[in-house]
């Protein structure tokens, strides 16, 4: 199809040059008698000049050389004849040939460097065309399918680029794309190994009717790609430096998520590293002071339970079961926070009641709540949401047990519900001394306590500081977002915001 547009555009070149050329001999005909006899040949001069925009050059030189001879014919004394009487029309014929096929060859080399400033400005729109697509590339996939377009496009090729690509710093296999042969396959190995271009001009395999180029990077070839062009930019040593350039455009992008790819690997094997670091520092911190009291009641009961009363010996178990209990908290907490920030944790999603998981927190925290402070205030036809009930619990627990210990004695705590437009939000409540605004963000991280804004300052309470950064990763998981806020007639907000997600069809059974 390119062929022929390019035969097309030739043939109506040649007929427009020719077009030109015959309506010069009609004008330069009819100034006989008119005009002296320069006229007629400087319109013939011009005319050539005209022609030489459509025509190739050997052409134009022909036709200049036909021309001169023509004018010879018409218009120089003896005319009829071939023959020159004068010393002056020599001149004036040589002068005549010699600024035509001047002009032409000043119009030939125009042409060929305006046509080699288009080829190189439509390359350079190609390389910038690819960066842009490669820079959006996060896989090998779409590099790979970001070259196959550019090449494809720039060499017309008839069928899809091939090529193999490292998906890993020194994997020794690696990923091919658009399914190349045995043969093929073993030609691009050999090139990305050795790093150099391969096939048609490139001395290197000569008779293989494509190219193999490396996709180079700044240290080593990342893969290698066959190209089979058209016949026409097969041996095209500019269009093959090209397609080598996008190559490596590709190559420095496979590079570059190569070595973002073993960046976020270090980095999340160090951040992994510091986590249980912090964590073994705070647990065996925050482990001593229940194992201290837990070890002492133990062995009063061991040592001396005869000599104890009933009373000291029942308040003794239940140090050892309250210590215990906080020991488990904390395990619970420290582990599924490291799962859930590791990405190990997989939730098990299912369509729940929020009024159900708010009774099952309560009856949970009855116990730890003898003055019945933890109410719960619901509104009316809450949307079912889809998520994990055994975090969701753990999520709202975890809250109400900071409620517990910084809001005061006496201090009621509500659960409050309500659905709006999209989203569903539940918010635990308090009077309390509330939350200085410079611990709010703080809080949602790790092992951290609060200040000086809570009841009786955070530095006495108990705890290793993962209740809330368990939360606020509780809630990323789900897709939602915790917020803590001081409410204003003072105490603490702290409210969990879910999106609520269309409810799956009913799948209803046809009548027998």
């Amino acid at each position: 199809m390119h062929q022929q547009q390019q035969a097309h555009a030739r043939w109506k070149g040649w007929l427009s040059g020719g077009a030109v050329w015959l309506l010069g001999w009609v004008a330069a005909c009819g100034l006989e008698g008119y005009a002296e006899q320069g006229s007629p040949a400087l319109l013939l001069v011009l005319t050539m000049t005209l022609a030489s925009l459509w025509w190739p050059t050997w052409m134009v030189i022909v036709s200049s050389t036909v021309t001169v001879v023509a004018f010879n014919w018409l218009f120089i004394s003896p005319r009829g004849t071939l023959q020159v009487s004068l010393e002056r029309d020599f001149l004036f014929l040589g002068v005549m040939l010699a600024v035509s096929v001047g002009v032409t060859l000043l119009m030939a080399r125009q042409r060929r460097l305006a046509a080699a400033s288009e080829w190189h400005a439509a390359r350079v729109q190609e390389l910038y065309a690819l960066s842009e697509a490669l820079r959006m590339a996060q896989i090998p996939a779409s590099v790979y399918l970001a070259l196959d377009a550019a090449l494809s496009a720039s060499c017309r090729t008839a069928m899809p680029v091939q090529a193999i690509f490292r998906t890993a710093a020194g994997q020794e296999q690696p990923q091919s794309f658009g399914a190349p042969g045995d043969d093929e396959l073993s030609g691009l190995r050999l090139c990305c190994t050795q790093a150099q271009p391969m096939g048609a001009g490139t001395h290197v395999y000569d008779n293989q009717p494509g190219w193999y180029l490396p996709a180079r990077g700044m240290r080593s070839a990342q893969g290698a790609v066959l190209i089979k062009p058209s016949s026409d930019f097969l041996h095209d040593d500019a269009q093959r430096r090209h397609a080598q350039a996008m190559c490596d455009q590709a190559g420095q992008a496979l590079e570059h998520l190569s070595a973002a790819a073993a960046a976020h690997a270090v980095q999340q094997a160090a951040q992994v590293h510091a986590f249980r670091n912090t964590v073994l520092a705070a647990v065996s911190h925050d482990y001593r002071t229940p194992l201290a009291s837990i070890l002492g009641a133990a062995s009063s009961l061991s040592q001396q339970g005869e000599r104890l009363t009933p009373p000291q010996r029942q308040r003794l178990a239940a140090t050892i079961v309250d210590e215990a209990t906080q020991l488990s908290r904390l395990t619970d907490n420290a582990l599924q926070l490291a799962r859930l920030d590791g990405g190990a944790a997989s939730l098990h999603r299912d369509w729940e009641s929020l009024e159900e998981l708010v009774g099952a927190v309560l009856r949970r925290v009855r116990a730890r709540d003898p003055e019945r402070r933890v109410r719960a205030r619901l509104g009316a036809r809450l949307p079912l949401v889809q998520c994990d009930a055994v975090l969701m619990v753990q999520l709202l627990e975890n809250l109400i047990d900071n409620a517990l210990k910084h809001a005061g004695p006496r201090t009621p705590i509500d659960i409050v519900g309500r659905s709006r437009q999209s989203q569903v939000w539940l918010a635990v409540c308090d009077r309390g001394p509330g939350i200085a605004e410079s611990d709010q963000a703080r809080l949602l991280a790790a092992f951290e306590r609060g200040g000086s804004g809570q009841a009786g300052g955070a530095r006495g309470m108990r705890g290793a500081g993962l209740g809330l950064a368990l939360c606020d990763a509780v809630a990323r998981a789900h897709g939602a977002r915790l917020t803590i806020r001081n409410r204003s007639r003072g105490g603490c907000f702290v409210g969990l915001f879910m999106p609520v997600a269309a409810l799956p069809p009913l799948a209803l059974e046809e009548p027998q």
